[in-house]
């Protein structure tokens, strides 16, 4: 085996990793196809021998169980100072930030339930799993930067991110005098890299199996196709093999789509614009982008060209009562949480309006009033796409395009 320094850091690790995501109690979690523990401590044990010290977990796999299976195989088989470890932390939950809990709080939270997991004192690497658009950048880095400090985590890392955030991140560390990030873990290959400007291409197919999301290699009946930023080829290949005419998957790629319902030999695209979130430099900037519901008697496609919370949760098996074949129960879930996503920034809209305000009744300064006018475009853009999806789901009701099942019948009527 071969041994390398983690990038600028001193943990010195083999240059192959094992990434433990195929761990955790298959009974537990997002996945129905991870090792029992019995399995996970032979592939563990068996690594050890072969020379690999590096080891890459995350509290997100399988409910914490592969963290657990993890801990206990180390300390059966090795010394702690011999293994370097990586876990991961996701973003907020919705719960979290309806309850006010911040991203210092998350980060401290999480952290120490990896470490009762893990039955550690610290971990040698804490990885940012995903970008979180939905929280400051300082919150997190203050949050990562207090963990450091505490001994609880020697290094940090990120993992699905876009150069420039990364390049961002490190600035505002080294500014503020917190711990840089030492290592990325990106979606790269040979034939394209995930790090590019925009949003990380994705093709993902997932099923129900036995009341259980699982993520499948390649698209079957019943299943949803889920598509962020699709190259060509990829729009190219999809539309080969599910029969959706490529127009229906490139109409979502384009900003300026307006929403829509639009049938053809028995395929139906459903366009309808959800809100977004993002960072420019401290402020928080509300826009819209098309998301595509491409209905067929096979697939459930959606196609947008960013990864959002409002699909990602599907992914991350967040929502109740989710099952892929439930065609029509998952358009209606989609329709509901995008009017939830509105209704949560609209108010976000309305404090930091409020805040504003009375900042502006002490002083008349230019970043308040430019503040201010960010928000008022904000709120332009969100009544202009409320009103559109408010056609389309009119449109949508009068239509037999989705077939009304007394078991959704109070979710129809939430959505209306």
């Amino acid at each position: 085996m071969q041994y390398t320094k983690l990038g600028n850091s001193d943990l010195k690790v083999s240059r192959i990793c094992m990434g433990c995501m195929g761990f955790g109690d298959p009974n537990n979690g997002q996945h129905s196809w991870t090792l029992d523990e019995e399995h996970s401590r032979e592939i563990i044990k068996r690594g050890l021998e072969l020379g690999v010290n590096f080891f890459d977990t995350a509290v997100g796999y399988q409910s914490g169980t592969s963290e657990q299976y993890l801990g206990r195989a180390l300390r059966d088989f090795a010394r702690r100072e011999d293994v370097v470890v990586a876990t991961k932390f996701l973003p907020r939950t919705q719960d979290e930030i309806a309850a006010g809990i911040s991203g210092q709080q998350h980060i401290q939270n999480l952290v120490d339930t990896s470490l009762r997991n893990l039955g550690m004192d610290y971990v040698d690497l804490y990885i940012y799993h995903m970008w979180d658009y939905e929280t400051p950048l300082y919150d997190i880095l203050e949050g990562l930067n207090r963990i450091v400090r505490a001994g609880k985590v020697r290094y940090i890392g990120i993992s699905n991110c876009f150069a420039y955030q990364l390049a961002k991140a490190n600035a505002l560390a080294e500014k503020e005098g917190f711990p840089k990030f030492v290592s990325i873990q990106g979606h790269y290959n040979l034939g394209k890299d995930g790090m590019r400007e925009g949003a990380t291409p994705m093709v993902k197919f997932y099923n129900t199996i036995d009341d259980k999301l699982v993520e499948i290699g390649q698209p079957e009946k019943g299943c949803w196709v889920w598509m962020v930023h699709p190259d060509e080829d990829e729009v190219q290949d999809i539309a080969r093999r599910t029969g959706v005419e490529t127009d229906f998957l490139r109409a979502p790629l384009d900003p300026e789509e307006r929403a829509r319902i639009e049938s053809e030999d028995g395929v139906s695209l459903i366009l309808v614009d959800i809100p977004t979130i993002e960072m420019e430099g401290k402020d928080f900037v509300y826009s819209t982008i098309p998301l595509g519901i491409v209905k067929t008697s096979e697939y459930l496609i959606t196609v947008c060209l960013k990864d959002s919370h409002i699909m990602r949760d599907f992914s991350l098996g967040r929502v109740k009562g989710f099952f892929t074949n439930k065609r029509t129960r998952f358009i209606l879930q989609i329709l509901y949480r995008n009017a939830s996503r509105y209704l949560q920034y609209l108010r976000q809209i309305d404090k930091k309006t409020n805040a504003i305000e009375n900042e502006l009744q002490k002083t008349l300064r230019n970043n308040e009033l430019m503040q201010l006018m960010r928000l008022e475009k904000s709120l332009v853009f969100f009544a202009t796409s409320l009103k559109s999806n408010e056609i389309v789901l009119e449109k949508l009701l009068r239509s037999d395009l989705i077939r009304r099942f007394p078991d959704d019948e109070d979710l129809l009527e939430d959505v209306i």
